[in-house]
């Protein structure tokens, strides 16, 4: 969806100071980009608008309010906008935008209004009266925010590369994060790819004076609507409807046609399922559509699932096509790593690249399912989630950062890292890149603040009740059959190491980058040590995730170049 970036310089500024990084975030932001400088000229902010919710000049961002002398940049949804305006009977909205109700906030609370906004967002707050800059990125952390400290001046932005592109490339790598990204595939969330640059964490607000200095942190974390008290199991589960409910009802806010992707899965078939009550209950739509992804191979992936529930839930389904074109195939896979940002080596990005632009063909605004395996226990075995030895003291650190409320005391290492660096560094990173970057919003009810806090609040006992993964979820579609239910999930049935392969890899070893290699060697196997093009089918094969890293780290590589000689 929307992206933006600015500058405090100090010294004053031009508008072709921040254009310089609009290349990078246009694709985020089609329906208008826009320039504001403020009035002595020391801060640029350049936003790119995929508008959603109002879509008239009037609510075209930055948006200013002459009265406070406030002006926002915002990428994300306010879902509880509408029901946030009644608190404000004085301030003098001008727009349908949920971005006017960031201003009425901050102008009737200061920071502290922050923490009424419920919804993925990242913004940032130019308070010229005051003389102040603050950023702040909501507590699930579902978008990206980063600022950067580079010839002297502060930079800030949704995206780093536009950032270094306005300094004209004159930023460094940080080495010290090559180790966490060849054994995660992706950059560890608490910290950037470029030395100097720094991620504001999920629920993290930033004050900056007007110079650039940070003068405090603190918290826009909401209070929940709910929390655990002892009740009964039904209860829980009645509770957790009505909360399921509430999010993907927040998520038809300025959603005329409500579309979702059904995976077959039962995250998707839940939230379909509520989906086509609250269309019901609004008498709104007869029914929303949904779309599935159609098999390479009959029965490989969900498919069958999504049709059955497609058709008890009375549901329109639409298959769409990956459309992999073996012959086009190594140009595909380049085309997706240059969406990127900072590098993410995880093949899967590919897939859901493709994905998304198969779906972009039949709406820009898309419900899905994920989280649920994250926030109802989904991967594994519910005994992989538990630390059996509960050493754990509140407050401990746990992680480099936070996604949603504080995590259970009983969570086991890997799941404390699963539901935190795992959730923000790796599938936000993912869905943020491959979604925005073709101007689609995807909206994801069980990433909900409300729905979050509540489940974080369970005992693991509840969470799991009868020993099984979902439970909670599994729960809301009790009278479909034990088949559905409780198969194995099986995802996408594409194998692009055997796709590519075909070809034999063609097109792959001219894109791995020398410095790649080199960066990379004492990690590497030995038949990669040689330059990249002498390297074998075979060695690539049986290695094809190293050889996905190395390739992903080799296009950023080659859009810092393109930075520097622009």
């Amino acid at each position: 969806m929307c992206g933006f970036i600015g500058q405090i310089t100090g010294t004053e500024q031009e508008k072709g100071d921040l254009l310089r990084g609009l290349p990078w975030i246009q694709r985020r932001g089609p329906d208008s980009q826009c320039v504001w400088l403020s009035a002595d000229r020391l801060i640029g902010l350049l936003h790119a608008q995929l508008a959603i919710v109002d879509r008239s000049p009037q609510a075209r961002q930055p948006l200013s309010d002459v009265r406070t002398g406030v002006t926002v940049g915002f990428t994300g949804e306010i879902y509880n906008h509408l029901e946030l305006r009644a608190q404000f009977p004085e301030y003098p909205f001008s727009t349908d935008s949920d971005t006017e109700i960031i201003i009425a906030a901050y102008a009737t609370h200061g920071i502290n209004g922050l923490s009424l906004l419920k919804g993925p967002f990242s913004m940032v707050i130019i308070d010229e009266k005051r003389k102040k800059i603050i950023l702040a990125r909501d507590p699930i952390g579902k978008k990206p925010l980063f600022f950067a400290k580079w010839e002297k001046r502060l930079l800030f932005g949704t995206s780093l590369l536009p950032l270094a592109a306005i300094t004209g490339g004159h930023v460094n790598l940080n080495k010290d994060a090559l180790p966490y990204f060849w054994g995660h595939s992706h950059i560890n969330p608490g910290t950037t790819a470029l030395s100097g640059g720094a991620p504001v964490l999920p629920g993290e607000v930033l004050e900056f004076d007007w110079s650039g200095s940070l003068l405090s942190k603190s918290s826009c974390q909401p209070k929940p609507l709910r929390v655990y008290e002892g009740e009964s199991l039904e209860e829980v589960i009645e509770n957790t409807r009505s909360l399921l409910a509430l999010s993907v009802k927040r998520r038809l806010c300025n959603n005329p046609d409500p579309m979702v992707f059904l995976s077959g899965g039962i995250d998707s078939t839940v939230v379909t399922y509520l989906l086509k009550e609250e269309c019901e209950k609004a008498n709104l739509f007869s029914s929303p559509e949904a779309l599935t992804l159609a098999s390479l191979v009959p029965f490989m992936n969900d498919e069958f699932y999504a049709i059955y529930a497609a058709r008890r839930l009375k549901v329109r389904l639409k298959r769409v096509n990956l459309a992999i074109n073996i012959h086009k195939l190594g140009d595909l896979i380049i085309q997706a790593f240059d969406l990127q940002d900072e590098p993410l080596g995880m093949p899967s990005f590919f897939l859901l690249e493709r994905l998304v632009t198969a779906m972009s063909r039949h709406s820009r605004l898309i419900l899905t399912g994920d989280g649920g395996d994250e926030v109802f226990i989904g991967y594994g075995k519910p005994d992989d989630w538990r630390d059996k030895e509960a050493i754990r003291i509140k407050g401990e650190s746990i992680s480099n950062v936070s996604c949603g409320p504080e995590v259970p005391l009983w969570m086991s290492t890997w799941a404390r890292k699963t539901v935190t660096d795992t959730l923000v560094g790796h599938m936000f990173a993912k869905a943020d890149r491959a979604s925005a970057e073709h101007g689609v919003e995807l909206r994801c009810p069980l990433l909900d603040w409300d729905l979050v806090s509540y489940a974080r609040s369970l005992p693991f006992e509840v969470l799991v009740h009868g020993e099984r993964t979902k439970a909670l979820l599994k729960d809301q579609l009790r009278d479909w059959p034990h088949w559905f239910l409780e198969r194995p999930k099986l995802g996408f049935a594409y194998n692009l190491r055997w796709l590519w392969g075909l070809s034999c890899y063609k097109g792959l070893r001219e894109c791995v980058d020398r410095r790649a290699v080199d960066a990379f060697e004492q990690y590497l196997p030995y038949g990669f040590h040689r330059n990249p093009v002498d390297w074998k089918n075979a060695d690539i094969f049986q290695n094809f995730e190293i050889t996905w890293r190395l390739l992903a780290w080799s296009r950023f590589l080659l859009r810092l170049d393109k930075i520097r000689t622009a």
